[in-house]
């Protein structure tokens, strides 16, 4: 039997590990997926997330063929360091998967995100992972940013179009606070 991690981050560290090596090619998607969870300030949805995974730094219009067809594939690539969770909107009730609420997705447990912001993930064998706080901010606006700048919004968007993106729909609610 192999050995057992000695505690909570070497746990994380093998996950890392483990993920890498699964995913070899999606690394940065998975930092990606990691900076939006540990930095939304709100419940993320799975296709608002898929958006946001889908842009690129030259980007300059949406490109719908980027984003993921199977949204489930932004959690498998975070193994178990993500969990999705179903709300109802309305009443704010959360239900099981099964459910017809909104599904989101979040960190497994608040220690994940204490794990990748820990001083110590500067030196271990996951240290590519690190964050920081004000630089995951930094990298949630410049994307927010880069979104709202998009060609797709010389046009002005109503709400009421079924083509309106979920994500839109939420850059746009922040951008009128």
């Amino acid at each position: 039997m192999k050995k057992l991690p000695t505690g909570i981050y070497a746990t994380y560290d093998e996950i890392i590990q483990q993920l890498c090596t699964q995913y070899p090619e999606n690394i940065g998607e998975i930092k990606t997926i990691l900076r939006w969870l540990i930095g939304s300030i709100t419940p993320i949805t799975l296709d608002q997330l898929a958006e946001a995974v889908s842009i690129r730094p030259r980007d300059k219009r949406l490109e719908r063929d980027g984003i993921a067809n199977d949204v489930l594939d932004l959690v498998a690539c975070c193994g178990s360091l993500a969990t999705l969770y179903s709300i109802d909107m309305e009443d704010n009730h959360v239900d099981d998967l099964r459910g017809s609420g909104t599904i989101l997705i979040k960190l497994s447990h608040a220690s994940v995100e204490d794990y990748f912001m820990s001083s110590n993930l500067k030196v271990g064998p996951s240290s590519s992972f690190f964050m920081d706080l004000p630089s995951v901010h930094l990298e949630i606006a410049k994307t927010c940013l880069q979104y709202i700048g998009f060609q797709d919004f010389q046009k002005p968007v109503k709400f009421e179009v079924k083509q309106t993106s979920t994500w839109q729909v939420t850059v746009l609610m922040f951008c009128r606070l």
